[in-house]
């Protein structure tokens, strides 16, 4: 059953991210953080993410334009920094001190069908047009290798100093080297062995970090401190024909057809911001058309999706995805507004029946029933005789109501008045969440006292189970449609250092389980994660996490799987499920 916690009636907005005015602007759309360090990303034609996670291996996810979709991890060691896609899908990852590996994908899982380490650090992969896989490898130069679906075989090598970064091939069979403190290197390949054609180093003992190439052939240097910089190749030489410096430190470099140049800046080495930039290059000079920046982070990696989508791997951040549109369609109203129809001095907490009707009680009027969209005219109204916790509604219409001085109620609703139908008076005080579950279950939680499940007869309730003094605070509860039951452990009070995540419990009929438990959940000195929890009716799971604001997960048998970060919304109190699934939050300062 939908419901919704308690009412806060002061919003504030806190922004994290300074943006100026350009032409063109970025709108962080989605984010996912399964650990480890977001270093590079790779895009299938079926704009399918396959991420380089640093030592938390190798991630594949589905973005469906809302949230990323954890769908397959394997982690062989090593540390993923470069990943690749060559023939047939088949993945290939720079991985560390580790080597190289490939990988197939079945939409599931992966599976490692070959590895090579012959030394040095792998940091970038690329692929030629028939197959040969190109390793950039620090230190120890450049790399071919020939792919049998089975193994690898060196087929080239060349070292002619500097830093290996990264490697990108080009259909004329040139290859681009970024080569850290010796600049930028073109190379061809024959099948045995690698001629250097041109080299130019521009560059700090910080710079030559990634390459590309634009769409008129422009060879771009993300020259680390030194900013971006843009070359012409005559065959033999380069000529350097424009460079951006003071940018903060270029981590990486791509290209969108129309020549859009995005440009990822880190704290790396040497970098005192975070961001992206969107510039324009007329073939003597970059202009910004768009910038945003972070607090902190350490962008790495970034890509572009064929609908035009941003996508940054953020270091220990993980994944981000942003809009990049242009600046005067953000300035048109939004599809939708808020009118306010009626204010409530005294905040309280709401549910809503089957057939659309609103339940509110708080402390001044007791328990209240409305349906006619203004809230002018009660259906009904019954004082409470005490200081309401939290309410729901069955599935059969029962209201079920947490007194917290008393005890748990039961109401039932007949369009004009309130009966009160059951009672069970609780020498346990510190009654906080509430949620009716299938067959007349009742689950209840109690802080640091635990949670009770009671089984509503019609007449009567009868306490079935105890979780008692768990060691962690349990605060809301909902139930989702197969009777799973969720608790959050954090506290709005500022300053209360209680706080432990999110839990999926199994109800047994004489026990509660814990079966899943997470909380890698980012949060501040003074501020506890997990306050509210609500389920859609497709099962995932929204948490409101107070000034990490707001994460989604699926929960699937015993784990669950963060699939959506949101935090540049303010401090967010309350979550809330319309029937369209509509998300609504109640956003809001630390009470205390």
């Amino acid at each position: 059953m939908k419901k919704m916690g308690y009412l806060i009636s002061i919003s504030m907005f806190v922004m994290n991210i300074l943006q100026a005015q350009l032409p063109f602007t970025f709108k962080q759309v989605a984010h996912i953080n399964n650990g480890g360090f977001a270093t590079d990303i790779a895009i299938a034609s079926d704009s399918l993410v396959f991420l380089a996670n640093g030592e938390d291996g190798l991630r594949a996810y589905k973005y469906n334009g809302t949230v990323f979709i954890n769908t397959a991890h394997i982690d062989d060691g090593g540390q993923a920094t470069g990943v690749a896609i060559g023939p047939e899908n088949v993945l290939f990852l720079a991985n560390g001190d580790d080597g190289l590996r490939a990988y197939t994908y079945d939409g599931a899982s992966f599976t490692n069908t070959a590895h090579i380490d012959e030394g040095g650090y792998a940091l970038s992969a690329d692929i030629t047009t028939n197959g040969t896989v190109l390793l950039a490898n620090g230190e120890y130069g450049l790399r071919a290798y020939a792919y049998d679906g089975n193994a690898f075989t060196n087929t080239a090598h060349v070292n002619n100093g500097g830093l290996a970064s990264d490697v990108k091939f080009t259909p004329d069979g040139t290859l681009f080297l970024a080569n850290g403190d010796d600049g930028l290197r073109a190379y061809t390949y024959d099948g045995n062995s690698f001629t250097n054609t041109a080299h130019v180093n521009d560059s700090s003992p910080f710079g030559g970090r990634a390459v590309t190439v634009s769409t008129d052939g422009t060879v771009m240097l993300a020259n680390g401190d030194l900013g971006l910089w843009a070359y012409t190749l005559d065959g033999t030489s380069f000529t350097n024909a424009a460079s951006m410096e003071r940018i903060g430190f270029a981590a990486d470099v791509t290209t969108m057809p129309d020549g859009t140049i995005f440009v990822a800046i880190s704290q790396f080495i040497g970098g005192d911001i975070n961001g992206i930039l969107a510039l324009d290059y007329d073939g003597s000079t970059f202009s910004k058309k768009a910038e945003i920046y972070f607090d902190d982070d350490t962008p790495r990696g970034i890509a572009v999706t064929s609908e035009g989508i941003v996508l940054l791997a953020n270091g220990y951040d993980g994944l981000f995805a942003f809009s990049y549109s242009n600046a005067s369609e953000d300035t048109e109203p939004l599809p939708y507004t808020f009118s306010q129809i009626h204010h409530f001095e005294e905040s309280g907490h709401v549910a809503f029946d089957p057939d659309g009707t609103i339940f509110i009680v708080d402390n001044e009027a007791g328990l209240r029933a409305y349906n006619d969209g203004n809230f002018s005219t009660a259906l009904a109204q019954i004082d409470v005789n005490g200081i309401p916790g939290d309410i729901d509604v069955g599935g059969d219409g029962t209201i079920f109501l947490t007194i917290y001085d008393d005890g748990l109620r039961a109401y039932e609703f007949d369009g004009a008045s309130f009966v009160i139908t059951a009672y069970i008076k609780e020498k346990n005080n510190s009654f906080r969440g509430l949620a009716a579950g299938p067959d007349s279950t009742v689950f209840t939680t109690h802080g640091f006292e635990g949670m009770q499940a009671y089984q509503y007869t019609g007449s009567s309730f009868l306490k079935t189970a105890y979780f008692q003094d768990p060691g962690f605070g349990l605060y809301d509860v909902t139930v989702d449609a197969r009777g799973t039951i969720f608790t959050t452990h954090g506290s709005i009070i500022l300053g209360d250092s209680n706080y432990d995540g999110l839990r999926a419990f199994r109800y047994t009929g004489d026990s509660l389980i814990v079966k899943a438990h997470v909380d890698n959940i980012d949060y501040t000195e003074n501020w506890a994660d997990g306050i509210e929890v609500s389920v859609s009716d497709d099962g995932m799971i929204y948490l409101a996490n107070v000034p990490d604001a707001i994460r989604v997960f699926q929960y699937e048998e015993s784990a669950f799987n963060n699939t959506a970060h949101i935090q540049s919304m303010g401090v967010t109190f309350g979550v809330a499920m319309a029937a369209d699934e509509t998300t609504f939050l109640a956003n809001g300062p630390a009470l205390g």
